[in-house]
């Protein structure tokens, strides 16, 4: 049993002393280290978050202007009555209905663009804000920027 407490006891200490080979300096250097990774991994999910949201800004930007061409197609046509593809159907409608679909769906997508605009700026803000963390932890942990 003496034995066994001997062992165990040296286990103990050479463990303890391992764990604390340099007091102070490693520990501050790991933890930079640590919290650059952090950081990193941050950024990209930002970033990835950003470049989703400028896509489907983008692709709404675009549904916009189709509507928009559409609005004018119809205002611009002498019938009193217009064809909507409705699903896979072409369905005959009275033309100030569709004006006034058309005119609710412009006005909903321009909404979502201004609101995607406002989530890609706090993105931007975030990444801005990342890089300047990341930065400092990089000087910080003594580890040179790639």
């Amino acid at each position: 049993m003496a034995e066994n407490e001997h062992n165990h006891n040296h286990g103990d200490h050479s463990g303890h002393d391992h764990g604390h080979g340099k007091p102070g300096t490693d520990f501050g250097k790991e933890e930079a280290e640590a919290q650059a990774q952090h950081a990193m991994m941050q950024l990209q999910v930002f970033q990835q978050q950003q470049q989703s949201l400028q896509s489907q800004r983008q692709q709404m930007e675009f549904s916009i202007a189709e509507v928009e061409a559409a609005i004018v197609a119809v205002k611009d046509t002498k019938e009193e009555a217009v064809y909507k593809a409705v699903g896979p159907v072409m369905v005959k409608k009275d033309k100030k209905t569709v004006e006034a679909e058309l005119s609710e769906m412009l006005e909903t997508a321009r909404v979502r663009v201004a609101t995607m605009k406002k989530q890609e700026d706090k993105v931007k803000e975030k990444l801005r804000e990342l890089t300047r963390k990341l930065s400092q932890l990089i000087k910080s942990a003594g580890m040179q920027e790639q």
